[in-house]
């Protein structure tokens, strides 16, 4: 059901780019005032000339990471729901940055969407502030910036996506309840440092400070991957044998899942 949370997000931040740049380019129609003159002599009309073909908009992604299989997803599905608007001739050919790096690095991409002239960037934000600058830059310069997976504050800038903190808070409740409120966990986490990470960390701990009983044992990162998710938790049920359950997120999960069914 997440994944198909996540597709609609993705369809959603595109209808949205879409909405948003038809609205940018509509103007409010103004009536001509009218004076009343003397008919003009009867002239012969000009020949019809066929209308010209509306502009098309070209959309640009930045993200900073694809060492995930979400992200992996989400770019698939970019060109995939663009696909369907470039078959309504309404978007041209989707110009995407994708790469594993840091701010920096993400500043270079979202400077070279801006060099490529596109009329909207969908952002997966690496950092919460790193980029307000540059986004500010694009703003200012018409594009329609939207914000995915991560919430930025930054003025002109839309957000679409989930409350990071809430979503990891349900799933820390219910990895508690079924605990009946104690015992010894672990935990797997994706990038410390990563906004969306940290939303969801400080929400597991603030369900987890309500249940006394229940020990964290240690965290690790799984980098978001299931390959190391599941490496990760092979470590920690050799360390921690008599554990009582674990909490991680995403991708990570099902490497962490097949390392408790080999166990």
């Amino acid at each position: 059901m997440f994944q198909k949370s996540k597709k609609f997000v993705l369809l959603l931040m595109v209808s949205i780019t879409i909405i948003s740049l038809l609205a940018a380019c509509g103007a409010p129609a103004t009536q001509a005032p009218v004076e009343e003159t003397e008919a003009p002599a009867a002239t012969e009309a000009p020949a019809a000339t066929e209308a010209p073909a509306a502009e098309k908009f070209t959309i640009g992604i930045s993200n900073p990471f694809i060492s995930s299989e979400y992200r992996t997803q989400m770019i698939a599905e970019l060109i995939e729901v663009n696909q369907e608007y470039m078959d309504q001739g309404i978007t041209n050919e989707l110009v995407i940055e994708s790469a594993d790096t840091d701010v920096a690095g993400q500043i270079q991409q979202l400077q070279n969407l801006m060099a490529k002239n596109v009329d909207a960037i969908l952002v997966n934000p690496g950092d919460v502030n790193g980029l307000n600058a540059t986004l500010t830059e694009a703003v200012n310069k018409g594009i329609i910036v939207i914000s995915v997976d991560q919430e930025l504050n930054v003025p002109g800038v839309y957000n679409v996506g989930i409350d990071q903190k809430a979503w990891a808070m349900t799933s820390a409740r219910w990895l508690a309840e079924k605990l009946g409120g104690k015992g010894e966990i672990v935990q797997i986490e994706g990038f410390p440092g990563h906004p969306a990470n940290v939303a969801r960390m400080d929400g597991v701990a603030e369900v987890l400070a309500g249940y006394p009983d229940i020990k964290v044992l240690a965290t690790d990162t799984g980098k978001w991957d299931e390959a190391t998710g599941q490496q990760v938790m092979s470590n920690f049920l050799s360390a921690y044998p008599n554990m009582t359950g674990y909490w991680t997120q995403d991708g990570m999960a099902i490497g962490a899942l097949q390392a408790v069914m080999a166990a």
